[in-house]
């Protein structure tokens, strides 16, 4: 009885458009159908209250609205009521409903069936009595909803040969058909939004147009835009439209976007929630949500508000909005699906071997999407979901540099042949460039529509081609900036791409499950390579430019002929989507990567299967081996980059931290010990090793910095408790607390003498403290709003200190303020002497670093080339214009302006 199932269940959700607009369209139809209005709402208000299991019981009631004669209460009387149960209920009712039908005085009557796409079991016979009884009565009409992969009028077609049906019978509204009642729809919702708040005719007819050119005549891509308008102001609805993709899957990707985007509560909380409604058998309550996800009630009700696109409440429970919905999350979320959720018990043992994993890279704050080696295998960059490229020490796994700039998510980075720049593509529709030595932003390619999905430089460098969800792969010099050609042919979006080992050949995988080789001189399609059964996610040419190995989401990789394109053998053994392949340097091995969580190794010769590598949480999304192919690195969306002994598969090293998002991070004066910021805690690090070697406690909220003294004997920590602490650097015990700001510690600073220590606070002061007593000396008053950094001058005599718009020199001996430095258009966040100490260079959230004379204070100089990273660090703080405080919750971007600033002094 699934169908039935179906059939009750969403003809009753009043969120579910199939079954509202019937109601509503129902007036007018009376004419050619008779009046079925009545019939539908007593038939909706009998079934308000089903449950699935009460089914039988409500296929019976609801025969007997079109039973005249009675049969269902005879033959329950003549055979008993166990005749309508378990097993025997389908048939028994099919046969009533047939002996109905056959009955001379039946009169005309009018079925309802909507989502007929989700009847899992029993779908075959629900359609059987369809055909039957459109053989047996001319007074029997149906009225059918499904989504098109169920081809009911072909199937009906097929099965139905009795004259009584004519070709005029089974009429099917495609989605030509469709775009009558789907503009009256929308006509409709834009009646309910007239009149309120911002929505003049004007934004109305605009709304209509944007609407109606996305629509493609679906019912729920109405809906689910209307339903995301009920919450806009009308200034903001016509944005908000045209943000939103055509197409389901595209809607629903980009509604997941959102909540992933979202800062009111944790973006995972919103998962867990998406995931316990789509796992639940039947619609669940919000207390039950709050118990079954371990979430507070308050929390489960904003978690239940954020993902307001993919769920309704009615009545204080929860539901899916519709079948599609909770086919996108099983598809693309299989991950989640597959957690064990709070309230599960863990019955599985504590794994104990790690295999060949060598080092675990942490410190992403979102998933990472993609990871290479740089061509001398010392550096690995990876670029992540959390808008950042990441640049680590291959050896020892230390973290090297952070390059901000990207709007959004970065899908793809990879090295040029001379390992000097590095491209990053993003969801920004931008291709960035980046100096690998100095982490500086080199150039910006803008020109695709659409999300940046790969990026690729051609051998000799000279040439770099991105891939675009737009449908195109286009073509720059890296030395110009120029466009050069824009390869058009694929039917739908481009995933990958890859130069042969010649450069002369671009090989370019998309959704349209085929690999297309392209004339890189010439720009002319040469093959395509047809034969995946599902969307193709990498292709990438062995060394010696003869074999192109693709990866599909139909779980394979197949190997092709790069000259002919001849299909030569097909890689089974994963159990999930295959997102990413890679050839060793020596073209012996391939490695593959997937949503089943493991790395597998094959013999790029016979196609063999060698080895599986497991350990990551979540769907592996890259894999690349080091250029002497001993090691190779994965990237996971369970935020780590592992690296794997390639020959021994000996695990080595596992590096775990904070628990939280880290807020600063700073080296020891000799290099050997790095002390990282978060939460409530300070972390001390061995940089070589990776190991952690203490945690400081102590603080009563979060620490905002932390400082060495020159002689790295001692560590300065500032917080939001509203205290400065001493540490001793090697055994970690607490020294001193220096107290009297009277509000958070946002900055602090030692003198290069290592004598003084300098405070900022958002109590708009800087005090200066004697480091061997923790004696209170001086306090710089004057500044009229919070002071967000301090740094001494190279010889001391000098204090620095921003806040506002604005730089404030002191004279460390008097405390005397000698001068103001005025001309930046918003907020200072860092500044820097020169190692002469003649220049102050100051960067803000206006996009700018400005140089100054130290010593009078005269502007110099604005570099503007920084703008990319300097918007990102304004953006991700969440900032908006006639902000009057600057507030930077995670200080690691602290950290890398000042490296940023300071690296100026060597490159201009």
């Amino acid at each position: 009885m699934d169908w039935y199932c179906a059939l009750t269940e969403h003809l009753l959700n009043e969120n579910n458009v199939a079954a509202r607009e019937l109601a509503s369209r129902a007036e007018g139809m009376e004419a050619r159908l008779g009046d079925i209005h009545q019939t539908l709402q007593e038939f909706i208000s009998l079934q308000k209250d089903t449950r699935r299991e009460d089914i039988e019981s409500a296929c019976r009631r609801d025969l007997r609205v079109v039973d005249p004669q009675h049969d269902m209460e005879r033959i329950e009387k003549e055979s008993g009521a166990d005749l309508f149960r378990d097993k025997n209920a389908f048939i028994a009712l099919s046969e009533a409903f047939r002996n109905m039908l056959k009955d001379a005085q039946f009169s005309p009557v009018y079925l309802a069936i909507d989502a007929l796409d989700e009847c899992a079991q029993g779908r075959s016979e629900l359609v059987n009595l369809i055909s039957t009884s459109l053989t047996l009565s001319r007074n029997v009409k149906w009225l059918i909803s499904s989504r098109p992969e169920v081809d009911l009028l072909a199937t009906l077609h097929g099965r139905t040969t009795n004259s009584l049906i004519g070709s005029n019978s089974l009429v099917e509204l495609d989605m030509q058909r469709l775009a009558a009642p789907v503009n009256t729809y929308i006509d409709h919702k834009l009646a309910i939004l007239k009149g309120r708040k911002g929505y003049n005719s004007r934004v109305l007819a605009e709304v209509s147009h944007e609407v109606r050119e996305r629509a493609e005549n679906t019912f729920l891509w109405v809906a689910l835009a209307f339903k995301v308008l009920d919450t806009v102001h009308g200034g903001y609805a016509i944005k908000r439209i045209r943000e939103m993709p055509p197409g389901l899957s595209e809607l629903y990707d980009h509604m997941m976007t959102r909540i992933e985007e979202g800062q009111v509560i944790e973006p995972q909380d919103c998962k867990t929630v998406l995931v316990v409604t789509s796992l639940a058998f039947r619609p669940l309550s919000i207390l039950e949500l709050s118990v079954l996800t371990d979430l507070p009630f308050d929390v489960a009700e904003t978690a239940i508000e954020m993902c307001g696109s993919f769920l309704t409440i009615n009545n204080g429970t929860v539901n899916l909005i519709h079948q599609s919905a909770k086919d996108y999350l099983e598809k693309n979320y299989k991950f989640y699906m597959s957690l064990r959720l709070p309230f599960m018990e863990m019955a599985a043992g504590i794994r104990d071997h790690w295999g060949a994993q060598q080092q675990t890279l942490e410190g992403h704050g979102d998933w990472v999407r993609a990871v290479v080696f740089s061509p001398d295998g010392k550096t690995l960059a990876s670029a992540s979901d959390d808008r950042t490229v990441r640049l680590w020490d291959a050896a020892t796994g230390a973290h090297q540099q952070t390059l901000e700039g990207h709007d959004d998510s970065v899908n793809a980075v990879v090295f040029s042949p001379d390992g000097k720049t590095l491209a990053s593509a993003s969801r920004d529709r931008t291709v960035r460039l980046w100096d690998t030595a100095t982490g500086l932003q080199q150039q910006m390619l803008e020109g695709h529509d659409y999300s940046v999905n790969a990026v690729a430089f051609s051998p000799d460098g000279k040439t770099l081609a991105s891939a675009s969800r737009d449908q195109t792969v286009q073509l720059w010099d890296t030395a110009t900036e120029l466009h050069q050609q824009t390869l058009k042919g694929h039917g739908s979006l481009v995933r990958a791409v890859a130069f042969s080992p010649d450069g002369k050949t671009l090989a370019s995988a998309s959704d349209d499950r085929t690999v297309r080789l392209w004339d890189t001189a010439t720009g002319l399609h040469q093959l395509t390579l047809e034969g995946h059964a599902d969307l193709v996610r990498a292709v990438v040419f062995s060394p010696d430019g003869k074999t192109l190995a693709s990866a599909s989401d139909d779980q394979t990789i197949w190997f092709w002929d790069a000259a002919t394109g001849a299909h030569q053998r097909t890689l089974e053994g994963h159990g999930d989507w295959v997102r990413a392949v890679a050839f060793s340097p020596d073209g012996k091995t391939l490695a593959s990567a997937s949503d089943d969580r493991t790395i597998r190794f094959w013999d790029a010769a016979t196609g063999a299967h060698q080895q599986t590598l497991k350990g990551h949480g979540s769907w592996v999304r890259a894999v690349v081996f080091s250029p002497d192919s001993k090691t190779l690195a994965s990237a996971s969306d369970d935020r780590t980059i592992r690296l794997w002994d390639a020959a021994t598969r000996m695990h080595q090293q596992t590096v775990e931290g904070h628990d939280g998002s880290v807020r600063a991070v700073v080296s020891s004066p000799d290099g050997k010990a790095l002390a990282s910021a978060s939460g409530r805690t300070v972390r001390l690090w061995d940089v070589a090793t990776g190991v952690h070697q203490q945690t400081l406690e102590g603080h009563g909220d979060w620490v905002n910095a932390v400082a060495f003294s020159p002689d790295g004997k001692t560590l300065a920590s500032a917080s939001d408790d509203r205290t400065i602490w001493f540490w001793d650097a090697a055994t970690g015990a607490h020294q001193r607390t220096l107290e009297g700001h009277g509000d958070w510690v946002t900055a602090v600073a030692f003198s290069p003498d290592g004598k003084t220590l300098a405070s900022a606070s958002d109590d708009r002061t800087v005090r200066l403290w004697d480091a061997a007593t923790g004696a209170h000396q001086q306090t710089l008053e004057g500044h009229d709003d919070s002071v967000r950094a301090v740094v001494f001058s190279p010889d001391g005599k000098t204090l620095a200190s921003a806040l506002g718009q604005t730089i404030r020199l002191w004279d460390t001996a008097t405390g005397v303020h000698q001068q103001t430095l005025e001309g930046h258009g918003d907020s200072v966040s860092a500044v820097a002497f020169s190692p002469d100490g003649k220049t102050l260079a100051s960067a803000s959230r206006d996009r700018t670093v400005r140089l100054w004379n130290a010593a009078t204070g005269a502007y110099q100089q604005t570099l503007e080339r920084h703008h990319g990273f300097l918007r990102a660090m304004a953006r991700e703080e969440g900032l908006t214009e006639g902000t009057e405080k600057l507030e930077l919750p995670d200080r690691r971007r602290v950290s890398c302006m000042q490296q940023l600033v300071g690296d100026i002094f060597y490159t201009t």
